[in-house]
Protein backbone atom coordinates (compact mmCIF):
# COMPACT_ATOMS: atom_id res chain seq x y z
CA UNK A 1 0.00 0.00 0.00
CA UNK A 2 1.29 3.36 -0.82
CA UNK A 3 1.18 6.94 0.48
CA UNK A 4 -2.35 7.87 1.20
CA UNK A 5 -3.51 11.75 1.15
CA UNK A 6 -4.29 13.23 4.31
CA UNK A 7 -5.93 16.27 3.05
CA UNK A 8 -8.16 15.91 -0.12
CA UNK A 9 -9.92 19.31 -0.68
CA UNK A 10 -9.94 21.68 -3.93
CA UNK A 11 -7.10 23.39 -4.03
CA UNK A 12 -2.96 23.71 -2.35
CA UNK A 13 -2.68 22.61 1.40
CA UNK A 14 0.94 23.92 2.58
CA UNK A 15 3.28 24.06 5.50
CA UNK A 16 2.11 21.35 7.30
CA UNK A 17 3.10 21.41 11.04
CA UNK A 18 2.15 18.55 13.33
CA UNK A 19 1.40 19.26 17.30
CA UNK A 20 3.61 18.17 19.19
CA UNK A 21 1.54 15.32 21.06
CA UNK A 22 0.75 14.15 17.11
CA UNK A 23 -2.86 14.59 17.27
CA UNK A 24 -3.49 17.96 15.56
CA UNK A 25 -1.85 19.21 11.95
CA UNK A 26 -1.27 22.55 11.75
CA UNK A 27 -1.37 24.03 7.65
CA UNK A 28 -2.05 26.32 5.51
CA UNK A 29 -4.87 26.10 2.67
CA UNK A 30 -4.86 28.36 -0.32
CA UNK A 31 -8.33 28.57 -2.13
CA UNK A 32 -9.88 32.47 -2.93
CA UNK A 33 -8.24 33.78 0.20
CA UNK A 34 -5.61 32.57 2.74
CA UNK A 35 -6.25 30.41 6.23
CA UNK A 36 -4.45 28.47 8.99
CA UNK A 37 -6.52 25.41 9.82
CA UNK A 38 -6.32 22.75 12.25
CA UNK A 39 -7.25 19.09 11.29
CA UNK A 40 -8.07 16.50 14.10
CA UNK A 41 -6.53 13.33 13.31
CA UNK A 42 -8.47 11.46 15.47
CA UNK A 43 -11.90 12.71 14.42
CA UNK A 44 -10.75 14.12 10.51
CA UNK A 45 -12.98 17.36 12.15
CA UNK A 46 -11.00 20.72 10.70
CA UNK A 47 -11.55 24.08 12.60
CA UNK A 48 -10.37 27.47 10.76
CA UNK A 49 -7.85 29.56 13.05
CA UNK A 50 -8.13 32.50 11.09
CA UNK A 51 -8.79 33.52 7.20
CA UNK A 52 -7.16 36.70 5.64
CA UNK A 53 -7.10 38.53 2.52
CA UNK A 54 -2.88 39.05 3.13
CA UNK A 55 -0.69 35.64 2.72
CA UNK A 56 -0.61 33.75 5.63
CA UNK A 57 3.04 31.35 5.92
CA UNK A 58 4.95 29.30 7.69
CA UNK A 59 2.66 28.36 10.84
CA UNK A 60 4.06 26.71 14.03
CA UNK A 61 2.80 25.45 17.37
CA UNK A 62 4.18 26.74 20.18
CA UNK A 63 5.80 23.82 22.59
CA UNK A 64 2.83 23.31 24.93
CA UNK A 65 0.29 24.24 21.64
CA UNK A 66 -1.60 27.11 23.28
CA UNK A 67 -0.15 29.75 20.33
CA UNK A 68 0.65 29.44 16.73
CA UNK A 69 3.05 31.51 14.87
CA UNK A 70 3.10 32.72 11.64
CA UNK A 71 4.30 35.39 9.27
CA UNK A 72 2.09 37.57 6.67
CA UNK A 73 3.02 39.64 3.95
CA UNK A 74 1.02 43.05 4.60
CA UNK A 75 -0.11 45.56 1.40
CA UNK A 76 2.58 47.84 2.07
CA UNK A 77 5.51 45.70 1.27
CA UNK A 78 6.29 44.88 4.90
CA UNK A 79 6.08 41.30 6.47
CA UNK A 80 5.78 40.88 10.13
CA UNK A 81 5.19 38.04 12.77
CA UNK A 82 1.96 37.15 14.30
CA UNK A 83 0.82 34.85 16.67
CA UNK A 84 -2.72 33.60 17.82
CA UNK A 85 -4.39 30.98 20.25
CA UNK A 86 -5.35 27.52 18.02
CA UNK A 87 -9.29 28.58 19.04
CA UNK A 88 -9.04 32.38 17.15
CA UNK A 89 -8.27 34.24 19.33
CA UNK A 90 -5.64 36.59 20.58
CA UNK A 91 -4.20 37.35 17.12
CA UNK A 92 -1.31 39.49 18.23
CA UNK A 93 1.06 41.19 15.92
CA UNK A 94 4.78 40.57 17.07
CA UNK A 95 6.86 42.70 14.96
CA UNK A 96 5.71 46.43 13.56
CA UNK A 97 9.05 48.19 12.35
CA UNK A 98 8.61 50.34 9.69
CA UNK A 99 9.60 48.68 6.12
CA UNK A 100 11.01 45.37 7.46
CA UNK A 101 10.45 41.49 5.81
CA UNK A 102 10.66 39.24 8.81
CA UNK A 103 9.62 35.54 8.05
CA UNK A 104 10.20 31.90 9.21
CA UNK A 105 9.30 32.76 12.85
CA UNK A 106 10.22 29.28 15.21
CA UNK A 107 9.72 29.13 18.80
CA UNK A 108 12.28 28.55 21.43
CA UNK A 109 12.39 25.44 23.66
CA UNK A 110 10.49 27.27 26.30
CA UNK A 111 7.86 28.86 24.19
CA UNK A 112 9.11 32.49 25.22
CA UNK A 113 10.54 33.66 22.11
CA UNK A 114 10.48 33.88 18.37
CA UNK A 115 13.56 33.21 16.24
CA UNK A 116 13.28 34.49 12.69
CA UNK A 117 15.12 35.39 9.31
CA UNK A 118 14.91 39.66 8.68
CA UNK A 119 15.21 40.30 5.08
CA UNK A 120 14.87 43.45 5.50
CA UNK A 121 16.04 46.50 6.13
CA UNK A 122 19.09 44.52 6.82
CA UNK A 123 19.79 40.68 6.93
CA UNK A 124 19.51 39.00 10.41
CA UNK A 125 18.87 36.52 12.35
CA UNK A 126 16.69 37.49 15.42
CA UNK A 127 15.12 36.29 18.76
CA UNK A 128 11.99 38.32 20.31
CA UNK A 129 10.51 37.77 23.65
CA UNK A 130 6.89 37.28 23.72
CA UNK A 131 4.97 40.42 25.14
CA UNK A 132 8.44 41.74 25.58
CA UNK A 133 8.74 45.52 23.51
CA UNK A 134 12.36 44.89 22.35
CA UNK A 135 14.28 42.22 19.92
CA UNK A 136 17.66 41.14 19.58
CA UNK A 137 19.97 40.60 16.54
CA UNK A 138 21.47 37.39 17.18
CA UNK A 139 23.47 36.91 13.73
CA UNK A 140 23.89 39.57 11.13
CA UNK A 141 23.87 38.89 7.67
CA UNK A 142 27.49 38.27 6.94
CA UNK A 143 27.91 35.99 9.75
CA UNK A 144 29.18 38.33 12.39
CA UNK A 145 27.42 37.84 15.84
CA UNK A 146 26.39 41.35 17.24
CA UNK A 147 23.34 42.17 19.71
CA UNK A 148 21.79 44.86 19.05
CA UNK A 149 18.41 46.23 21.05
CA UNK A 150 15.31 48.02 18.64
CA UNK A 151 12.44 49.65 19.91
CA UNK A 152 9.23 47.70 19.05
CA UNK A 153 5.61 48.31 19.39
CA UNK A 154 3.46 45.24 20.30
CA UNK A 155 -0.51 44.97 19.84
CA UNK A 156 -2.21 43.36 22.63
Amino acid sequence: MGPEPVLTGAGEDIDPEFSRDGRKLLYAPTRTSFALTILNLSTKNTREVIEHSDQLVAPNFSPNGDHVSFFSHQNDGEIHLFTIQPDGTNLTQVTRGKGERNSMPHWSADGSSLYYYQSGPTQSFRKIRIGATENSLVVEGDGTRKTMLASMSHKN
